[in-house]
């Protein structure tokens, strides 16, 4: 956790400056700062559906072409909503392994929960957990 620190204080600093803060997102990260364990429920509370070019995208180039809404969560984690065949599907992506782009996981599913159920176990939980 303690390599997280730094990065969550940014993503806390730079929340506090918004136009229109989210409340329970500072809440949150200042919480994970403070040692407090993050739940699964505590972090998909802080899902909001954005515009697929909101500029708090990191890596934008990984987005599906059919993408046309992003739900981001603190810390920069996001699904991607697609539509397909005239269907909603959330699409999650994890490279498991930065210097090849053959280690990856990749989640598409028609429920939302799921896929941030995933999101949670892969990524997020140890990002704010360790």
């Amino acid at each position: 956790m303690k390599n997280n620190n730094h990065h969550i204080s940014t993503i806390l600093l730079i929340e506090k400056m918004r136009k229109n803060p989210n409340k329970n997102m500072i809440q949150l990260l200042q919480q994970v700062l403070d040692g407090k364990a993050l739940s699964y429920e505590e972090f998909i509370s802080t899902g909001m559906f954005v515009p697929r070019d909101n500029p708090l995208i990191q890596q934008p180039n990984r987005l599906k072409p059919e993408c046309r809404d992003i739900v981001l969560y603190m810390g920069g984690f996001f699904i991607q909503v697609l539509n397909r065949d005239n269907k909603t599907h959330y699409f999650y992506e994890y490279f498991d392994n930065q210097e090849s782009d053959e280690m990856h996981t990749v989640v598409y599913h028609e429920s939302l929960k799921d896929v941030e159920r995933i999101l949670w176990e892969l990524q997020a939980k140890n990002y704010f957990n360790l």
